[in-house]
Order: structure tokens, then sequence, then C-alpha cells
């Protein structure tokens, strides 16, 4: 049985931007993307990869962490070097999310920045 829930002016999800920033070339590309309503960042990239070919990503189960974003755009991550999950904020701050793609859930009009990176 599936269940739906109705939540008045919050059905829409989120609207956001996100960035594919490679540091070691300083290319990056922005797409916009979409969350279902509290819907995590995974599902908006996916809903883009489905939409747009130029967006393509690979992961791998963790069973403690959950999805590992492992490739981006044919970038992959290997030894020291990852995919960093960054949000930027209006004013020009940005932060590290503390979970995954799995767990974040972008807020609308939300700057999300996947940056290949090196630890």
């Amino acid at each position: 049985m599936e269940l739906s829930v109705f939540h008045p002016g919050h059905d829409q999800g989120s609207n956001i931007t996100l960035t594919v920033f490679d540091s070691f070339t300083n290319f990056n590309r922005t797409y916009p993307a979409h969350t279902a309503y509290r819907g995590s960042l995974l599902g908006a990239m996916k809903r883009l990869q489905d939409a747009d070919p130029s967006f393509t990503f690979n992961t791998t189960k963790n069973f403690d962490y959950g999805p590992y974003l492992v490739i981006v755009n044919g970038l992959e991550a290997h030894d020291n070097v990852y995919w960093e999950i960054l949000v930027e904020y209006k004013n020009g701050t940005i932060i590290r999310t503390n979970v995954g793609i799995g767990c974040y859930l972008p807020e609308n009009n939300e700057h999300v920045v996947l940056k290949f990176t090196k630890w």
C-alpha cells in the first residue's frame, strides 16, 4: 500500500543549482536540478542524469554511510582524490555537508557544488 501525504505549499520540491567543479583543471559546469518535496540530493542528481546526457554519475553502496559518490562526468575518485559535497549560500559562505548525497536535503534555490579534489 502506498501512502500519499499532501503538504499544502510544500509539494513542489526544491529548485537547486548543481555545479560540478574539477579543482585540478578549474573546469566547472553548472546545471539546474530539482528535488522532490523533502527529497535528497541523490534524487535531484538522478533526475538530472535522466534529463541531461551531459551529466552522469555513479555511486557505490556503503552499508554504514549510504551511497558513496565515485564518478561524476567521467572523473573517478581514487587514492586520495574524492568528490567533496559543498553548499554555497547567497552571502558567499561555503560549507561542507556533514552527510552524503543520499541524506542531504537541499533547500529551495540552494547552490550545491560537487568538487573533485584531493584530501
